[in-house]
């Protein structure tokens, strides 16, 4: 209790909250008590406010598209240069930056003992309050309004995904597109950045993945065998006990959502559908179903045997794509998108290495049938039967 009535205390010093109060002499009327725990994220000990009460009445009506590893690769596509490099930026104390309507204040009001008193304080917040999903949409208008204006003020081919903004271009401009963005938008516009997580080259990290575009017309993605262990350890641990509550799945979902973005082509959106569906969960049970367990299972395997790296070639396809996702109930459904069709399947388990090439190449053997509507027999990546068809047209 005592580390978090003094951490509320020193955000009461930076301006962000107001207080402490008393329940008597508290400037609203009504109010939404909610409490502040301790995450623990590696090193850091991060303040977070349980307000459950608040988003189980909160409606999203404005959705907002994220950018990530694949306008990376669009980015990349459009520079046409020999040698490009890039640099990735971290806004600081990134939900502190925009404040909160007065009048909505109310709805978030943290509560904590005393230490020393032994009574409660209250504290009302003037920025956003980490735990609230509101915040999460809010400040994401912000990221894509801030890589907007670096586009179009500063013609800096710049996305960002919350609090990362990565930076491509010429290796000679790189340094001076990374300073201009800071000058506007930390300098001008009174963004925070942090100089220890400011990084600047052909090969870097950004969104939990390693970045590489040292050869042109490509990127390379690799995932680290430790991140990749840490992964299997968590996934094991919830198949064991047999239970996953909302805010473990939320978490997980995370950490895959970014494996994802690096295993491009191999995984898709496979299985994360019913992680998804738990983390949203509000029935309140924390038991694993029959599709969320086929889905840890599927994912234990899928990281068990997968070599961690993916290279996207950047340009006009000239070989199928086979993308693979969890639209298919209990099965795994892929797609195998070449020139103007589209051909669609279903796996049981798990893509071993090299499975994408070799169900590509069989399609390529047989594209000539294809061709001619009579759909071919082929085998899953799994070793299973499944049945090719021609779908639709792109």
């Amino acid at each position: 209790m005592d580390e978090i009535h003094d951490q509320l205390l020193g955000e009461v010093e930076k301006g962000w909250l107001e207080g402490p109060f008393t329940v008597n002499n508290l400037p609203v009327d009504r109010f939404v008590p909610i409490k502040r725990f301790i995450v623990v994220q590696g090193e850091k000990r991060r303040g977070c406010d349980d307000a459950r009460p608040t988003n189980a009445v909160t409606s999203i009506q404005t959705p907002i598209s994220l950018m990530g590893i694949d306008n990376a690769a669009i980015e990349l596509g459009r520079n046409g240069v020999a040698e490009i490099s890039q640099a990735v930026l971290d806004q600081s104390d990134a939900y502190k930056s925009l404040i909160v309507d007065p009048a909505q204040r109310k709805y978030a009001v943290i509560v904590a003992l005393n230490p020393i008193s032994g009574e409660l304080d209250y504290f009302l917040s003037n920025v956003l309050c980490f735990g609230t999903e509101s915040a999460v949409l809010n400040y994401n208008c912000l990221s894509r309004v801030v890589s907007t204006l670096a586009r179009r003020i500063l013609c800096i081919p710049a996305s960002g995904y919350f609090d990362d903004f990565l930076m491509q271009g010429r290796a000679e401009d790189i340094e001076q597109m990374a300073t201009d963005f800071q000058i506007l938008f930390g300098d001008i516009v009174g963004l925070i950045f942090k100089d220890t997580k400011k990084r600047v080259g052909p090969c870097i990290p950004y969104l939990g993945v390693q970045i590489d575009v040292r050869r042109q017309g490509q990127i390379r993605l690799s995932l680290t065998p430790a991140r990749a262990q840490r992964l299997l350890t968590a996934i094991s641990v919830f198949l064991q006990d047999g239970k996953m509550t909302p805010q473990q799945a939320g978490k997980l979902a995370g950490q895959l959502g970014f494996v994802q973005q690096q295993m491009v082509g191999a995984v898709g959106r496979a299985y994360t559908h019913p992680i998804r569906t738990r983390q949203h969960s509000k029935s309140g049970r924390d038991d694993l179903g029959e599709r969320l367990r086929a889905a840890l299972i599927w994912w234990l395997d899928a990281l068990r045997i997968s070599d961690f790296e993916r290279v996207v070639r950047i340009g006009f396809a000239v070989h199928p794509l086979i993308i693979y996702t969890d639209a298919s109930p209990y099965q795994l459904g892929f797609c195998v998108i070449y020139k103007e069709h589209r051909f669609y399947g279903s796996a049981n388990s798990a893509i071993p290495k090299g499975a994408n090439r070799e169900v590509c190449q069989r399609y390529l053997s047989n594209v000539g049938a294809l061709g001619a509507g009579q759909p071919p027999d082929l085998e899953s990546s799994s070793g299973s039967p499944s049945h090719w068809r021609k779908f639709l047209s792109l």
